[in-house]
């Protein structure tokens, strides 16, 4: 599977219809910062607008109006319907999903950036995580990275702990995003590398 290039989203509104080939894998990448959430939510479905008035701050509820706004307009380029008419649904393992017969896609934020992974015919999980000092390294490690993981990183020295840690997190985390497991997949139960 090659990944064409890493898509910025900017103009969404002069955005024409997206074409995605099979073995083929479009990463979009935005910033919250960068748009506005008024422009998106009016794109919003009735629930998600009532989850969004749940969030009592509002960068966070920003955040989740600009994230699935990008996220319906992406979607309805490739479909070639309106952002509105995208419907989600729930998989059996309570993964987010569309009614379509062969697109997937995933996403993932984590400060100003925003990211969404599409593919055909295949199950997909994308995660991105701000890179920045963590005092618990280590007992996050040791408790979530299966043993054969957690003993290659304890060698690594420590220059390169820490970029390790969080290489081995996002493929984790991606993992079980994938699958549609969640955090129901125990991270320490399966192992992937750092490098």
């Amino acid at each position: 599977m090659g990944l064409r290039e890493l898509l910025n989203v900017n103009d969404l509104q002069n955005m024409p219809q997206l074409t995605l080939k099979h073995g083929e894998l479009h990463v979009w990448q935005a910033t919250f910062s960068t748009h506005h959430a008024a422009d998106f939510a009016s794109l919003l479905s009735i629930d998600e607008q009532n989850r969004a008035d749940r969030y009592l701050v509002d960068a966070v509820r920003n955040h989740f109006i600009i994230g699935r706004g990008i996220l319906r307009t992406l979607i309805g380029r490739y479909l070639d319907i309106s952002p509105q008419a995208v419907t989600f649904a729930l998989g059996e393992r309570g993964k987010p999903q569309i009614e379509h017969p062969t697109l997937r896609f995933n996403l993932s934020h984590s400060a100003d950036l925003l990211i969404a992974a599409f593919v055909l015919n295949a199950e997909i999980g994308i995660d991105v995580e701000q890179i920045r000092p963590m005092r618990e390294m280590r007992t996050v490690a040791h408790d979530n990275f299966s043993a054969q993981e957690f003993a290659c990183w304890e060698q690594l020295p420590d220059a390169q702990k820490s970029s390790a840690f969080y290489a081995t997190w996002t493929r984790k985390e991606a993992y079980i995003k994938a699958t549609g497991d969640g955090f129901r997949l125990p991270l320490g139960s399966f192992s992937v590398n750092h490098d």
